[in-house]
Parts: structure tokens; sequence; C-alpha cells
């Protein structure tokens, strides 16, 4: 499974503190995201992200992620 979460780096929750320790990332590398064990900080291309991800999210068909919907389009 592909989970994706999203938090707020100045929230004041105590798990959130600790994750942001575990992973080493400070405010000054954001965006940031955690794929596995290893954190990725600074704004990434879409190709960079897909290649930090295991083979089976991608569909290398239409070289996208699988099972993503794109928002804009509605």
């Amino acid at each position: 499974d592909l989970r994706v979460y999203s938090f707020d780096y100045n929230s004041n929750i105590s798990a959130i503190k600790t994750l942001l320790s575990l992973f080493k990332i400070k405010d000054t590398f954001l965006p940031a995201m955690v794929v596995g064990d290893k954190s990725y900080s600074g704004f990434q291309s879409v190709e960079s992200i897909e290649s930090y991800l295991p083979k089976k999210f991608i569909d290398t068909h239409n070289n996208s992620l699988k099972g993503s919907k794109d928002i804009n389009k509605q």
C-alpha cells in the first residue's frame, strides 16, 4: 500500500515532533518527504519522486503513479 500523509511542520503535536527528529527534517529544507526510511527535502520533480518509489507503484505504460488522479481534470 502507498499512503500519503501531510503534516503541518509547525504543529505542536509530540508525534509529529518525533517524526521530524527521527528523520532529521529541518524547516529550512521544506517540503520534505519520507519514503521507507529515507527522507528527501526540497521541491522535487515528478520524475525524481517516482524514482524514490518502489517500482510497483509506478505505471510504466503511462509513466505516472498507479491509481493517481489529476484533481485538475474535472
